[in-house]
């Protein structure tokens, strides 16, 4: 039937006319994908960090300081008590809490964590805990809250 007018004409192309190469991504395009992603890492990574550093510490974590506490002297022992007075102790605690007890000790031993008869946990569940907000059960954890009691 002829073309009734509604209808786009179809033009045939002949095989001679040499169809154009499928464009690649220009070297502009690769450099703002390489742009957003850097910039994207850097800004996850400092959330990731902070989210980290403010959560709390583990039961070889609290182990470390549980099991040196008795020979802390009672200046330590504040410091100490003064970040476990929120009721636990995170990641970002620890560094003033080890400087001060390198001041009554000759060495602190960080790893491995001295063992206090906690089940070990696997990283997946450290991560799990802490997105979940699950407080730490430790043994580690229960001897300072008790030593801070008294």
């Amino acid at each position: 039937m002829p073309n009734a007018g509604n209808e786009i004409p179809q033009q045939a192309v002949p095989d001679s006319v040499p169809k154009k190469p499928a464009k690649g991504l220009s070297f502009g395009s690769i450099l703002l994908m390489g742009i957003i992603l850097y910039g994207t890492w850097q800004i996850g990574n400092s959330y990731l960090d902070e989210w980290f550093s403010g959560s709390e510490l583990t039961a070889e974590g609290y182990a470390v300081i549980a099991k040196d506490y008795p020979a802390l002297s009672e200046k330590t022992k504040q410091v100490i008590d003064f970040y476990l007075n929120k009721g636990y102790l995170a990641v970002r605690d620890t560094t003033p809490i080890y400087s001060a007890m390198l001041n009554d000790l000759p060495s602190v031993e960080l790893s491995p964590g001295p063992d206090l008869g906690d089940p070990k946990e696997s990283l997946n569940q450290v991560i799990y805990r802490r997105i979940m907000g699950i407080p730490t059960q430790s043994k580690g954890k229960d001897l300072l809250m008790q030593h801070r009691q008294q």
